[in-house]
């Protein structure tokens, strides 16, 4: 009720009732409790999900760094309030056994295939042993008639025997070029079962490298008393022929068990031959006063080049495949069995009474 007065006449009005607040409407109110509300239950979420989902996944990632540093004998022990988590923790602990005896598995796999190759390398070596007792005996034999080349020349260094004796330094190229390729009968070959047969691959190799020895044991004889009247350039020619036709079954029928073994034959063949040529031809046509220190230079020369030639087998293979790989290896085969083509004809015009000799030689 508001009163004024104006001169002697007083008038009275009514007017409605303001206060200084807010007048709030029903669903404001509410909306201003669950504000109240939702601030007063943050602390209790945030400790809820500290509990239940900070500290389960914190446990969890420490376990994973954990593993991943090597330790994989490291569990999820925590026990889990969530199902989720706990299906988490049980499935992560399942995968971590399985990778575990996974490597297991394939720890005992290379173990076994180690194994494979070192029987391997052992039944490789066995018939190698023989074939160099036998190139020496048969070296000897053969050099017992020969010796107009062989007087021995002492005072004179090995440069000047070697200059007065291209047609060895040909051969020495012929020789380095066969060894460097028939290494792969150890590198390549193996590879290329066990990328194509799988773990069975170092089965095969060890099995073909029996058949190797075999062959050494039963053939060897046969093939000396075969080629007894035929002269060494001529062997070493034999020899090389055999291996690349050794190695072209291999490859054309590759996939093929079988055929691995009808390879290995015609290759040893070929390595016989090879073997029973190659320690007579340079004792037949050196000076007996430095065999020994030609050897030492051709052996040395040897190691150089197959060592050179075995990175480059390796970096072809490895960039582009068994392909590559065995190309190199066919072609220094090749070149090899060109250079001994030309080795015929020099030696024959080197050497001559080693022909003349050759010819009348009577069959024993």
């Amino acid at each position: 009720m508001v009163r004024k007065q104006v001169k002697t006449l007083t008038v009275l009005y009514l007017v409605p009732y303001q206060h200084f607040g807010v007048d709030f409407a029903p669903y404001q109110i509410l909306l201003v409790m669950g504000a109240v509300f939702v601030l007063l239950a943050i602390p209790f979420l945030l400790f809820y999900m500290k509990q239940e989902i900070f500290a389960p996944m914190t446990a969890l990632v420490s376990t994973m760094d954990r593993i991943g540093r090597g330790e994989l004998s490291v569990r999820s022990s925590v026990d889990y309030r969530n199902a989720e988590f706990t299906q988490v923790n049980e499935t992560f602990n399942r995968m971590i056994d399985q990778i575990t005896q996974l490597k297991i598995d394939g720890y005992e796999k290379e173990l076994e295939a180690r194994r494979n190759e070192m029987t391997a390398l052992k039944l490789q070596i066995r018939p190698h042993f023989v074939l160099n007792c036998l190139k020496s005996v048969y070296a000897m034999v053969q050099t017992g008639s020969r010796a107009e080349y062989q007087r021995a020349r002492d005072g004179e260094s090995i440069f000047a025997i070697l200059r007065q004796n291209p047609t060895i330094l040909l051969y020495l190229a012929v020789s380095a070029l066969c060894s460097a390729a028939y290494d792969q009968y150890g590198y390549l070959m193996p590879l290329d079962l066990g990328r194509i047969h799988g773990e069975n691959g170092a089965v095969i190799y060890g099995t073909v490298s029996s058949l190797n020895c075999i062959v050494v044991v039963l053939f060897t004889p046969f093939i000396t008393r075969l080629f007894r009247r035929v002269i060494d350039t001529k062997k070493l020619l034999t020899g090389k022929l055999l291996f690349l036709a050794g190695y072209i079954l291999f490859l054309t029928f590759l996939g093929t068990i079988p055929m691995y073994y009808a390879a290995m034959l015609i290759f040893t063949w070929g390595e016989i031959i090879n073997t029973i040529a190659d320690g007579p031809y340079p004792s037949a046509r050196t000076p007996a006063s430095h065999r020994g220190r030609i050897n030492s230079v051709s052996g040395v020369a040897y190691t150089i080049l197959r060592g050179v030639f075995n990175i480059a087998e390796g970096k072809a293979y490895d960039a582009y495949g068994s392909t590559a790989a065995w190309g190199l290896t066919i072609g220094a085969l090749t070149i090899s069995i060109l250079l001994s083509v030309w080795l015929i004809f020099r030696d024959r015009a080197r050497y001559p009474r080693l022909y003349e000799e050759n010819a009348v030689e009577p069959a024993k």
